[in-house]
């Protein structure tokens, strides 16, 4: 592999790696968490695909190449499904507090919702 190329694959990497932080940042714990590795499917095979099969097309990557390239993109898929899979969900603050925090309430009314919550 030319230099060139060589360093181009490496920015792509570099690219999937912050879709890869993006994704699992993404993730919050919920039983729907794994859509997030199926949109990162859908970005690799929309962003990444046609442009590494026009690489090779043009011969600046061989077979063994590009085949490492996507065994590699399917250990990204594995580990960020692994890694989404591990993600704990956050305790959800009751939705009347978070409510009664965004008002600008007096004291004498914040005793008062106090009171009435007990």
């Amino acid at each position: 592999m030319k230099e060139n190329v060589h360093k181009e694959i490496s920015d792509l990497k570099g690219m999937v790696n912050r879709w890869y932080d993006f994704y699992l940042g993404c993730a919050d714990g919920s039983e729907y968490d794994q859509v997030h590795v199926e949109e990162f499917d859908e970005v690799v095979d929309q962003q990444l695909s046609p442009y590494l099969q026009r690489l090779r097309e043009c011969k600046h990557l061989d077979r063994k190449e590009l085949r490492d390239l996507y065994s590699w993109l399917g250990k990204m898929h594995l580990n960020l499904s692994e890694a989404i899979s591990q993600v704990e969900p956050k305790p959800q603050e009751d939705p009347i507090v978070t409510l009664l925090k965004g008002l600008e309430l007096t004291d004498k009314q914040k005793k008062a919702v106090a009171d009435y919550l007990k």
